[in-house]
């Protein structure tokens, strides 16, 4: 519907497991209509992940005005919706013939049926079922030169509304937009230094896991070929892993549930097939799994949907079940995966991911190289802050970091063999032979 990484575009999923978002774009449009009868619809949308309606508005548009619609919408729930279920072709036609040029445009060259919807005068595309619901949120507009476009969501109950909008209360703070900037990892489509180095930690971490159970890497164009050419069951190439063995999926299921704990996500299992698949099905009770259902085109597949700071989930590891084998991924969208990682721990990242460990504060005439050669030794990702300055504007800069360590060396702990580390709640000083000990003790964390 939209890039994941607009900070309040949604992408909720109802707990009721209903979703009440074409309800809602349908109600918006019928309240568009009513409030703005000179306006025409041109473009919607309405999924898993919320709704949005797309109209002509040649004036400023108001912030008050997003109440308003939502009063609308709220006293049109309450009216009989008719529903007619037409040739795509034929509600086309009679979509022009009702004046709704680009509502039309939407629907050329479209195959099959669609649900048209009528309320009072208000004719309008259904997007999906409609469900009756009557609380919905408007929370955004855009205004492009004559358009403007509104994005909501629907819910199930007012319970739901309620612990949806105390999340949304918070979030412009805990947004993985907001805390990534903080973090100097990415900003849009830039990808600072940092932000590479989360990038290459997961990459790595799942490379470890992946060779453990025997996928190594290979390069190739042609998956199905490679195996058939050369007999190897399992591999990886690029962000997806296959394999080709016969009693594979049980195995593969589990090998991504333990991938997945690591990270502590709340996330929900959804079968996604167009017929039932036994072999699937019993997997996932063989695994323990709970999952939900949904209809859904192309290869039947297993999807790990992971819920962000307001309770959104999006679509992370997901499994294929294909005619010849199986093939996975354990991110999905590595940059997406990120920014869920980012929300779930408010940037405070675990100790094994985080792509800063250490923030290294050498105080001036110091040699550091006896302290580099243990990160190197343990492989630790270190910052060394050698910039002029006071002592407290670095702490300033390396608490703002979020590095799960700082460490100052000065002449005392230099002479001494020592080095004085904080983190919240630790402040001592180790010997370096007690310093690498315990950097090892933490690299061992969720291995």
């Amino acid at each position: 519907m939209t890039s994941w990484r607009s900070v309040v575009r949604v992408n909720y999923v109802s707990l009721q497991n209903v979703n009440f978002n074409p309800t809602g774009a349908f109600l918006l449009g019928a309240a568009i209509a009513k409030i703005f009868p000179q306006e025409e619809i041109c473009y919607s949308e309405a999924d898993g992940q919320g709704f949005m309606v797309e109209f002509t508005h040649a004036q400023p548009f108001q912030e008050n005005y997003l109440s308003m619609l939502e009063n609308a919408m709220k006293a049109l729930s309450g009216e009989e919706i008719k529903l007619m279920e037409m040739v795509a072709s034929n509600a086309c036609e009679w979509m022009l013939h009702k004046g709704q040029k680009k509502w039309a445009a939407q629907l050329e060259g479209v195959q099959g049926t669609v649900l048209i919807g009528q309320i009072g005068n208000f004719v309008g595309l259904c997007l999906g079922p409609i469900e009756e619901c009557h609380h919905f949120s408007l929370f955004e507009f855009v205004q492009e030169k004559k358009r403007v476009t509104i994005f909501g969501m629907a819910f199930g109950d007012v319970q739901e509304q309620k612990s949806f909008l105390k999340k949304y209360r918070q979030y412009p703070k805990k947004n993985h937009a907001f805390l990534a900037k903080e973090l100097e990892l990415y900003e849009d489509d830039i990808w600072h230094p940092r932000g590479m180095a989360l990038k290459r930690a997961l990459v790595d971490l799942s490379r470890q896991r992946l060779e453990r159970e025997g996928y190594y890497e290979i390069s190739t164009p042609d998956p199905k070929g490679y195996f058939e050419q050369t007999g190897r069951k399992k591999f990886s190439c690029g962000d997806r892993n296959f394999c080709f063995s016969e009693d594979a999926l049980i195995s593969s299921l589990h090998f991504i549930q333990k991938w997945i704990n690591i990270f502590d996500f709340e996330l929900k299992w959804v079968l996604v097939i167009s017929k039932p698949i036994k072999a699937l099905i019993n997997a996932m009770a063989t695994c323990g799994i709970q999952y939900l259902t949904e209809e859904g085109e192309g290869d039947p597949r297993v999807e790990l949907r992971i819920a962000d700071c307001l309770g959104r989930y999006w679509t992370g590891p997901t499994l294929w079940l294909k005619k010849n084998g199986l093939e996975f991924s354990l991110f999905g969208d590595l940059e997406r995966f990120i920014a869920l990682l980012l929300e779930r721990y408010e940037g405070e990242l675990p100790f094994w991911i985080t792509p800063e460990q250490v923030r290294l504060l050498p105080l001036e005439g110091v040699d550091i190289e006896p302290v580099m050669k243990i990160f190197s030794r343990q492989k630790i990702r270190c910052f060394v802050d050698g910039e002029p300055g006071l002592l407290k504007e670095k702490m300033h800069r390396a608490l703002r970091a979020k590095a799960p360590y700082v460490m100052v060396f000065g002449k005392r702990e230099e002479n001494a063999r020592q080095m004085n580390v904080r983190s919240q709640g630790l402040d001592r000083t180790m010997t370096l032979e007690q310093l690498e000990q315990f950097l090892a003790e933490r690299q061992l964390e969720n291995q």
